[in-house]
């Protein structure tokens, strides 16, 4: 409720606001609405909490969701996420047009929205078809969270020098940035993890 919950409301508020032409401000800053908040001095992370908790409890589902049907395993999964990512999209037009007047990124910006939500939950059901056994996606699981844990440093080391590359000011050379980003931190997690005491952090 205090994290996805109030990022809805303050979404309908702003359509609200939008359309009525009355600005009627903001819960996300609410000091009122804040005074409850859980997750004290992360209002603007708390939802990597509640990722965290949910991966924990939707694992508990695997065995009653693999004997589902293809239907309800891949078919609606599928449908859900280009229903939910769509209203995202028309979220994020939204917001850029009326509320920001800037860009309002989707991915950096919509991790709290109800959306994100779904997609995520979407993308671990259809991962459960996923039947092979590959090296690589094997090991990649194995050190996600030394993945989650050290990507964003190498990011902030490295944001001076690749945001002053023109050549990496479009989609494809950024996914390929993504992709050596996310092997880099998986093969440092790996090494980590033959470290005695670090091993348990990762």
């Amino acid at each position: 409720m205090f994290t996805f919950g109030l990022s809805f409301i303050n979404l309908l508020i702003e359509i609200t606001g939008t359309v009525s032409h009355n600005w009627l401000g903001s819960v996300l800053y609410d000091p009122g609405i804040l005074r409850f908040y859980p997750f004290s001095g992360m209002e603007m992370r708390g939802f990597a909490i509640v990722y965290f908790c949910i991966g924990g409890l939707v694992l508990d589902l695997e065995e009653k969701i693999q004997v589902l049907s293809v239907k309800r395993r891949v078919v609606l999964p599928l449908v859900l996420i280009i229903i939910s990512s769509f209203i995202l999209f028309l979220i994020g037009i939204f917001e850029s047009k009326y509320i920001s007047g800037d860009i309002w990124d989707v991915v950096y910006t919509g991790y709290d929205s109800i959306c994100t939500f779904i997609d995520v939950l979407c993308i671990f059901v259809l991962s459960l078809n996923y039947k092979r056994d590959n090296a690589f996606i094997r090991v990649l699981s194995c050190n996600t969270l030394g993945v989650y844990f050290m990507h964003g440093i190498i990011l902030y080391l490295l944001k001076p020098l690749i945001s002053q590359l023109s050549l990496m000011h479009n989609i494809p050379c950024n996914l390929m940035y993504a992709f050596l980003i996310m092997v880099f931190c998986m093969g440092l997690s790996f090494m980590l993890k033959k470290i005695p005491f670090l091993k348990k952090l990762v």
